[in-house]
């Protein structure tokens, strides 16, 4: 399987939605549908994708909110860490509701519990606990790519003043990319994507660099 991505900006907070596919068997998955754009439903149609799951990695609104029409359209379930959970289906919990839209989930979801391999065929995902921005956040490690949220950027890490955040955690959770190949793509919840080699050289709060 040759995993390809499409990265399509979505959203008011231009969060980063990720398409992943494989051309040969046409199954895909979603990453962070963050708003309802035409773009993400009209990319997976347009090449004919069947998508199987949607995951999220981590609870706040502008991450989630497009959950509910692409899941709705392929029946599909959305993957998010048990810990932020409540943040799926509470406008109060992911922001939301200060936001003038309040959204909740009212489809069908997975929780994942703990680090390690899932598998939904054709796919073989490593999942990495990176709590700090959230509480539940994760990080996506499949092929070549990382999907890091908003737990790291290019030359900066996700913020931690928030309720649910914890610095300490985060350093925690940072240390967690050390033994990431320097050839791995990162594609952040935000803003641009680059090798792990261009993330160590400019993102100062990586200190095993």
């Amino acid at each position: 399987m040759q995993l390809n991505v499409k990265k399509i900006v979505v959203g008011a907070l231009r969060t980063n939605c990720y398409i992943a596919y494989d051309l040969d068997s046409k199954a895909a998955f979603i990453v962070d549908p963050g708003y309802p754009d035409p773009k993400i439903l009209n990319f997976i149609k347009n090449i004919n994708l069947l998508p199987i799951f949607i995951i999220n990695t981590h609870g706040h609104f502008d991450h989630i909110a497009g959950d509910e029409e692409v899941a709705h359209f392929f029946n599909i379930p959305v993957l998010i860490h048990l810990i932020d959970l409540p943040m799926l289906i509470d406008p109060s919990k992911n922001y939301s509701a200060y936001y003038g839209t309040p959204f909740a989930f009212s489809g069908q979801w997975e929780t994942i519990n703990g680090e390690g391999t899932i598998e939904k065929s054709p796919f073989h995902m490593t999942i990495i606990e990176t709590p700090g921005h959230t509480c539940g956040s994760i990080s996506i490690l499949i092929g070549n790519y990382l999907f890091s949220g908003d737990t790291l950027f290019i030359d900066t890490i996700g913020r931690t003043d928030l309720p649910e955040s914890c610095p300490d955690k985060m350093a925690e959770s940072l240390l967690k990319f050390k033994n990431i190949s320097d050839d791995i793509v990162v594609h952040p919840g935000h803003m641009g994507s680059g090798k792990f080699s261009e993330v160590k050289a400019r993102n100062r709060h990586l200190n095993f660099r």
